[in-house]
């Protein structure tokens, strides 16, 4: 829009940005901007007013196609125009669904992101003694169309009388039922007919105890039931996502575990200080929560240093975590809530919901989170690349089961500034799909056991200190 303030506002140059977050911040805060887009010899535009976007034009494509044919291009340049308050209106779907049907393309296009595809839809059978909430979560798991929910029972009872008739690729179990809940039923099933199970239950009802053991007997991962609020589409965009790698879990890998001993409070470590040499960063996803916690004590015993553990678990459950950890980690381990200062001989346990910058000062690195979101691209590339910009010494990166990669913009900025990535032996994983794209962009710098690791970090930091 023509102004005659010409000299108002900032010029300058942001790198590594996604023009998904450009459009987000901008409707979330009912902005009118126009954009144009430049890739090679293409270009094109994107019209937001008053936080909707209303127009997209790419050569003679207009509307919805012309905003996903933008979205697509891998990277380019753009710069803000003005918006004409006449120019027409071409699209009409609000922008939450622009966005995450955009990234479905996206998805769909990188083939490197892709390991082989299904046939067929996926079954999921739902064990929940909520009517209502079994048909929420059956119009969620099938609103695109990728999905078919082939059975759902009241309790566990009922469950296992349906799943040799209906046999699913994949369960959803809610934790407490009558007649037999789903310890039990978990508990039969991994006995009678192993199949990938997550356990989908409100967070606020369940206890860290509890969701570890249902872990420990086989469950591949954790969700949170979905809420109806402004964000519903999101929630059901990440639920599919995950509901599509926790299928992928290889039980026949799955070995059961029991918690590492509770350590007495005269073998725990004094906490650290701000300036250490050395960081680890733990990154586990499905497949992999029932031995995290196995990997967090082995290093807390073997090596003192910077540690984080990211988690692709609902961050409410993440935060109620550290009591659990705390018990059997001879590091001191919290949950990042507010802003936090990063010392060493102190686990810092962050969820993969949750965003989180990292800030230097004079006093030594702090990380800062944001709210708690489902975000459709992954928190992980951000707060990687500000970890890599701001701390100096040498970071060790774990890659275990499932693990959250985002779109590797992270993981770069952490081999460009000389960290090391090590990734759990892809014959040991229950869901290796993400350690195979690493590898295959040739990320890897070591692959090794999970019970291997906290030794082989011991002797290179030793090393690298000689």
């Amino acid at each position: 829009m023509p102004s005659d303030h010409k000299d108002e506002g900032f010029a300058g140059t942001l790198r590594n940005l996604h023009l998904t977050d450009i459009i987000q911040m901008c409707c979330l805060s009912v902005t009118t901007l126009g954009i144009r887009v430049m890739k090679d010899e293409k270009e094109g535009e994107i019209i937001i007013r008053d936080g909707d976007i209303v127009h997209s034009q790419v050569g003679n494509i207009t509307g919805e196609e012309a905003f996903y044919t933008i979205m697509c291009w891998k990277s380019g340049n753009f710069e803000s125009i003005d918006v004409d308050p006449s120019s027409p209106k071409t699209i009409q779907r609000h922008y939450q669904f622009l966005i995450m049907e955009a990234a479905r393309r996206m998805d769909e296009k990188d083939e490197s992101r892709e390991v082989g595809t299904r046939e067929e839809k996926l079954r999921v059978m739902i064990v929940d003694d909520s009517s209502v909430m079994s048909r929420i979560l059956t119009a969620t798991f099938t609103a695109e169309g990728d999905i078919d929910v082939v059975g759902v029972a009241r309790n566990g009872e009922e469950a296992l009388e349906m799943i040799d008739a209906v046999k699913p690729d994949l369960i959803t179990l809610d934790m407490n039922m009558p007649v037999m809940d789903g310890k039990s039923a978990l508990k039969h099933i991994m006995i009678k007919t192993p199949c990938p199970v997550v356990i989908m239950s409100n967070v606020g009802s369940a206890t860290q105890n509890t969701v570890m053991k249902f872990l420990e007997l086989g469950a591949v991962d954790f969700m949170s039931k979905p809420v109806k609020n402004e964000s519903i589409l999101i929630q059901q965009e990440m639920i599919v996502k995950r509901l599509h790698r926790a299928a992928k879990g290889r039980i026949n890998l799955f070995r059961r575990t029991q918690p590492p001993p509770v350590v007495p409070q005269d073998k725990k470590k004094a906490i650290g200080n701000v300036g250490f040499d050395s960081l680890v960063v733990v990154n586990a996803g499905a497949g992999a929560h029932s031995y995290v916690i196995h990997l967090l004590a082995d290093i807390c015993k073997e090596i003192d240093s910077g540690l984080i553990a990211l988690q692709t678990l609902p961050p409410q459950l993440v935060h109620s975590l550290p009591d659990y950890y705390n018990q059997r980690c001879s590091y001191q381990v919290e949950s990042v809530e507010e802003r936090t200062k990063l010392v060493s001989n102190t686990c810092f346990l962050m969820s993969n919901g949750v965003p989180v910058n990292v800030e230097t000062g004079a006093e030594g690195y702090f990380l800062l989170p944001g709210k708690s979101m489902n975000s459709i691209t992954s928190n992980n590339d951000q707060f990687l690349t500000d970890l890599a910009e701001h701390y100096h010494g040498e970071i060790f990166m774990l890659l275990l089961s499932g693990a959250e990669i985002g779109q590797l913009e992270g993981l770069k900025r952490i081999r460009e500034n000389s960290g090391t990535i090590i990734i759990q032996e892809r014959d040991t994983c229950m869901i290796r799909d993400p350690l195979d794209i690493v590898s295959k962009e040739k990320m890897v710098d070591m692959e090794v056991k999970v019970n291997e690791m906290a030794s082989l970090l011991k002797k290179m930091i030793q090393s690298s200190g000689d």
